[in-house]
């Protein structure tokens, strides 16, 4: 009868990484990263794409909450209480990737309040929706029309490629918000602009 051979991981670890791929799983689904974050990758692996993830989130990223945790535990990101106690100007500012939201209920999810540097403002798929949509010289544009140029300016504007995929996700997220308050209506195949 053979022995039965114990783990080198702990039960902690093995928690941690179960975490850890339920982060990568919520990041993927959040952030739509083309390649996909792969979530089955060896322990150390996977940290380097949580640390890769990381610094891809922006405002407005909505996230579960031990997505946060997980991301903060394995200091990813900085938890928006210890930016305030650094009183000590004599140290270097370090850029803050995101805050961690306050803590709520396990299963809500909480979007991301990110600081980065005013001088680095960075151009969003978001901001190229918005651009096109407030530029716009007649009341409406096709659902098509829109992803297709925001995807294209958002390309302009940031260098980089063309993703039809996520504009699409993007433009399809954006008009629903904007439909909740009343800015825009969609009707059939055309989106129409209520007011600017």
């Amino acid at each position: 009868m053979a022995k039965k051979v114990a783990t080198s991981k702990s039960k902690n670890e093995n928690e941690m990484y179960k975490r850890m791929v339920n982060a990568a799983k919520d990041l993927q689904a959040a952030l739509r990263f083309e390649p996909p974050l792969d979530h089955t990758l060896p322990e150390d692996e996977l940290m380097e794409k949580l640390a890769e993830a990381a610094a891809e989130i922006q405002e407005g990223d909505i996230l579960e909450d031990d997505t946060w945790n997980v991301l903060y535990e394995l200091k990813l990101i900085q938890n928006p209480e210890e930016m305030d106690d650094d009183d000590d100007d004599d140290e270097e500012e370090k850029p803050v990737t995101s805050k961690i939201p306050p803590k709520s209920s396990p299963k809500s999810k909480t979007a991301v309040s990110s600081n980065p540097p005013s001088h680095e403002k960075k151009y969003t798929r978001q901001s190229a929706l918005a651009e096109i949509l407030m530029g716009l010289k007649t009341e409406t544009i096709t659902v098509d029309d829109l992803v297709d140029r925001s995807d294209q300016l958002y390309s302009d504007r940031t260098g980089k490629a063309l993703n039809r995929k996520e504009a699409e996700s993007t433009a399809r997220r954006g008009v629903e918000m904007l439909c909740l308050f009343g800015i825009v209506e969609v009707q059939g195949d055309a989106i129409r602009i209520v007011k600017k």
